[in-house]
């Protein structure tokens, strides 16, 4: 089973893709931190270039995990969680897709995690166009402006970065403009996708609506007390 989400930004799609592994007991893959991961590999030149990261995903040296809770990139020695949470590098990774060459880079990256799991979620900016097209359903959530801009505000609080409301819509605004308007791969509602606006819905009445989505195109799915993959 493969389930791909997409969707606008501060939209609420990581937290509803993370609720829906955790009571479905299917692992979740967060492609934005594997790209994150890989962007600060190559900006601090860990690697010469994107395809020196696949042959690190495929030994034990580096690896992708989901606890059910969390999802975490082990390099090395180490679990990368502070470094992959510095908002300048979400910039890196943005400035580096927007070459046609990385782009390509990051997308077999993502892939070559995704190949290794049967049953999975998967969100980001690409998932369900580029990367995994042919998922068994696709979903894009959305949520007016003036939400999501109160969850930006949370989400950069988490970093320890102040944003007034004013300044947070800005932003939203700016970046639903930069991902619809991007050269390579602009935001789109995947073909086939089932549209959730949760702009009124709590997480769990998401996770319902995905399930009757799921029931619609004959696939059962039972909940489970752990995650699984």
């Amino acid at each position: 089973m493969r389930i791909a989400i997409n969707g606008l930004a501060a939209s609420g799609k990581s937290t509803i893709a993370k609720a829906f592994a955790r009571t479905y007991g299917i692992k979740y893959i967060d492609t934005g931190i594997i790209s994150r991961f890989s962007a600060y590999c190559l900006t601090r030149e860990i690697v010469d270039s994107l395809s020196g990261i696949i042959p690190l995903f495929q030994s034990d040296y580096c690896r992708y995990l989901w606890d059910g809770e969390r999802a975490r990139i082990y390099f090395g020695s180490k679990f990368f969680d502070r470094e992959l949470e510095d908002p300048q590098l979400e910039e890196e990774y943005l400035r580096l897709a927007a070459e046609p060459d990385y782009f390509a880079g990051f997308k077999d990256i993502s892939e070559t995690v995704i190949a290794g799991v049967k049953q999975f979620i998967a969100d980001g900016r690409n998932v369900g166009t580029t990367i995994l097209p042919n998922a068994d359903i696709k979903f894009y959530i959305d949520a007016d402006v003036n939400v999501r801009a109160k969850r930006r505000m949370e989400e950069l609080k988490k970093s320890f970065i102040s944003r007034d409301y004013p300044q947070a819509r800005r932003e939203i605004i700016e970046l639903d403009e930069r991902d619809r308007t991007r050269e390579i791969d602009p935001l789109r509602i995947p073909e086939n996708a089932v549209v959730i606006d949760n702009s009124k819905m709590s997480v769990e009445d998401a996770v319902a609506e995905m399930h009757n989505a799921l029931e619609r195109k004959g696939i059962s799915l039972i909940k489970q007390l752990s995650f699984s993959g």
